[in-house]
C-alpha cells in the first residue's frame, strides 16, 4: 500500500540550529536519491523483482547493483537454457538407439536451475531492502501493512521481516530457504522405489484403473511429505509467524504506524474476518500471533510442524506405507481449522465487547467508537 506524504517547505541549513527543539510540522520532502518528489514504495519494489531480478532494485535506487543482478540473472537463465536444449537433444538421440556420445550435462543443468533461484529470490529481498534504506533516508515513515508482509513472507521468505527493517532474520530465513533447493534431486531419487514396482506391475495397471489412481497418489504423498517440500514448509510458516508476531504492540513510532496502517485493512469485519481465516490457512497459530496471543499462537503452529514432521519421517524411514502417512499428515488439518476458527470466534468476542462498551457510554463518547 502506497501512502503519499506531505511535503515541507524548503529551509535554509542555518535554520536548523536556531531552535532544535522544534518538531518539523511535516516530515521533509521525499525523495529516491534520483528523483525528487518520488516516493518509494515497498511493495512496488517486491513486485518489480518479482517479475524480473534487478528491476526492483532499480527502482528502489540501487541502481548499480539491480543492473549487475539483472545480467548475472540474465547470464544465469541463457546458460541454462542452452544446457536443457542440449540434453534433451541427447535423449532423443538416445531413444531413436543412438549412443550418447558425450555425458549429459546434469550437474551444470543443476547448478544454473540452482543459480536462477537463487538470483531470484535475492532480487526480491534486495529490492525490499533496498527500498527501506531509501525510504529511511528520505524520512518517509515505515510502510507497514499485514496483508502485503504475509504475502511477501510467503513468496519470499524473509521478505517481511527485511521490510520491517530486521536485516539479519530477513537474510537468515531467506538463505535457509534457498539451500533447501539443492536437497530436490536425492528426494527426486527417492521415488525410484515407487517408480520400479509401477514398471515392474506395468501389466496390472493397464488392466485396473485403480492402481494407477493409487500410484498417483503415492507418488504425491512422497513428494509432499519429502525433506525439500517439509523443510521450505517449515521455513516459509516460520517466516510468516516471525513477521505476525513481531507486529504485535510495538512501542514507539512503529506502533504508532502499525496503528494506523492496520486501522485501515480491518475496518471492515468481512475482510478483516476473511484476511484471518487465509492467515490461518497459510500458517496455523500466525492469526493468534497477529492477535497479540503468543503462547497460543506458538503452540498451535509447533503442533501443526510436528504432525507434518513425523508423518515425513516415518515415510521416509520406510516405517508405514504412503497411505498411512497421508493419512498421520491430514490430522494437521484439524489445526489448521482449529487456529481459524479459534481466531474468528476472537474477533466477534471482541466486536461484542465494543458495541457493548459503546452502549453503556454517552452518546457523544459512543460515537467517537
Amino acid at each position: 500500500m502506497d501512502m503519499v506524504i506531505g511535503t515541507a517547505d524548503s529551509h535554509d541549513p542555518s535554520d536548523r540550529h536556531r531552535d532544535a527543539s522544534v518538531v518539523p510540522s511535516s516530515p521533509p520532502r521525499p525523495h529516491d536519491n534520483h528523483e525528487a518528489g518520488h516516493v518509494v514504495s515497498v511493495h512496488r519494489a517486491f513486485i518489480y523483482a518479482a517479475l524480473a531480478p534487478g528491476f526492483g532494485e532499480w527502482y528502489a535506487g540501487a541502481r548499480t547493483r539491480g543492473v549487475v543482478v539483472f545480467i548475472v540473472f540474465l547470464a544465469t537463465s541463457v546458460w541454462g537454457c542452452w544446457l536443457l536444449a542440449v540434453t534433451a537433444l541427447a535423449l532423443m538421440d538416445l531413444a531413436l538407439g543412438k549412443p550418447l556420445q558425450n555425458p549429459l550435462p546434469l550437474a551444470g543443468l543443476g547448478v544454473s536451475f540452482f543459480l536462477a533461484i537463487a538470483l531470484w529470490f535475492w532480487g526480491m529481498a534486495g529490492a525490499v531492502q533496498a527500498a527501506v534504506r531509501t525510504r529511511r533516508k528520505s524520512g518517509d515513515p515505515p510502510q507497514i501493512h499485514p496483508a502485503w508482509g504475509v504475502a511477501m513472507s510467503w513468496l519470499c521468505p524473509g521478505a517481511g521481516q527485511l521490510s520491517l527493517g530486521r536485516q539479519p532474520m530477513g537474510f537468515i530465513l531467506l538463505g535457509l530457504y534457498v539451500l533447501i533447493f539443492p536437497t530436490l534431486a536425492p528426494a527426486l531419487a527417492g521415488l525410484r522405489g515407487v517408480l520400479d514396482n509401477a514398471v515392474t506391475s506395468a501389466g496390472q495397471l493397464f488392466q485396473r484403473p485403480d492402481l494407477i489412481v493409487q500410484l498417483a497418489r503415492d507418488i504425491s504423498v512422497h513428494i509432499e511429505l519429502s525433506f525439500p517440500s517439509l523443510a521450505q514448509s517449515m521455513v516459509k510458516t516460520a517466516a510468516i509467524a516471525l513477521y505476525c508476531a513481531t507486529l504485535g504492540p510495538l512501542p514507539g513510532a512503529l506502533g504508532v504506524r502499525l496503528d494506523t496502517e492496520g486501522a485501515r485493512w480491518s475496518a471492515s469485519p468481512v475482510a478483516r474476518g476473511g484476511g484471518i481465516a487465509i492467515l490461518g490457512w497459510l500458517c496455523p497459530g500466525a492469526p493468534q500471533l497477529l492477535q497479540g496471543r503468543e503462547s497460543l499462537g506458538w503452540s498451535l503452529l509447533g503442533t501443526y510442524l510436528l504432525i507434518q514432521s513425523t508423518a515425513g519421517g516415518l515415510l521416509v524411514q520406510e516405517i508405514i506405507p504412503a497411505h498411512e502417512a497421508s493419512r498421520i499428515a491430514s490430522l494437521a488439518s484439524i489445526v489448521v481449522v482449529a487456529s481459524i476458527v479459534e481466531s474468528l470466534v476472537r474477533i466477534v468476542r471482541n466486536r461484542a465487547l465494543e458495541r457493548k462498551k459503546a452502549g453503556n457510554l454517552p452518546g457523544d463518547e459512543s460515537r467517537l467508537l
